[in-house]
């Protein structure tokens, strides 16, 4: 009867270590499951984010360039500069016929550009690809502009008008020499996106019109303010 007991027990204690091993081999695939698997997933999560934010750095970026060039043409002597469309301000690409006029007893050697480069034709064109400035060379080549002797007056009378901002001024007679007493009007054209305060003469006088007369009976020089009172000149 002992004997039979002790059989039972030792069958007993055989199964529960197979339930300990099976438990035990459980455990050790849990173990697996839970450190070996999320860490790869892990991994790859990470290269995922990796490659995610390389291609945001990348990708995008502001491509666009000015909406608007400037074309700014300033004037050593006498004479005038038209451009062919007018304004001063372009879209870019815009091609502009640019014409000089120098005045009665000037010549004219050339335009000198910001870049270096000249143009030496009275009549020539550019493509707005850029802000372009240039300086207009018109040198006296005539006779002297004043008459001889002690009684005799002036024979011609010049006429200047700078601009400070963009627009055109023009002179009716054109030229920007005159024998005295000729009566000059003078028409004020502001660009797009600016204003006009008034032109200021060398005697201290204003001129506070877009038109304007005066009677050449000396010299006369002036400046014209021309303010920016628009939005900015180029894109965002």
């Amino acid at each position: 009867m002992c004997l039979e007991r002790s059989n039972r027990l030792n069958e007993k204690d055989k199964g529960v270590n197979m339930l300990c091993s099976k438990f035990r081999a459980l455990c050790l695939l849990a173990c697996v499951a839970v450190f070996v698997g999320p860490m790869g997933c892990g991994a790859s999560s990470d290269t995922e984010k990796v490659e995610g934010a390389g291609s945001a750095v990348t990708s995008g970026g502001n491509d666009a360039g000015p909406s608007e060039y400037t074309l700014v043409v300033e004037v050593g002597g006498i004479g005038t500069i038209n451009f062919d469309p007018p304004g001063g301000e372009y879209a870019p690409g815009t091609k502009v016929t640019i014409t000089v006029s120098p005045g009665r007893g000037y010549g004219f050697i050339y335009i000198a550009w910001d870049d270096g480069s000249t143009s030496g034709e009275l009549i020539t064109e550019v493509t707005m690809d850029r802000d372009r400035k240039g300086f207009a060379r018109l040198p006296h080549i005539g006779p002297p502009l004043t008459g001889g002797g002690n009684d005799a007056g002036p024979s011609e009378y010049t006429l200047v008008v700078e601009v400070g901002g963009i627009g055109t001024i023009n002179f009716d007679p054109p030229g920007g020499v005159y024998a005295p007493g000729t009566k000059v009007t003078i028409t004020v054209t502001p660009n797009p996106h600016y204003g006009f305060i008034y032109i200021a003469w060398d005697d201290g006088s204003t001129s506070g019109e877009l038109i304007t007369e005066v009677t050449m009976d000396r010299d006369r020089k002036g400046f014209a303010r021309l303010p920016h009172i628009g939005p900015p000149l180029v894109g965002p």
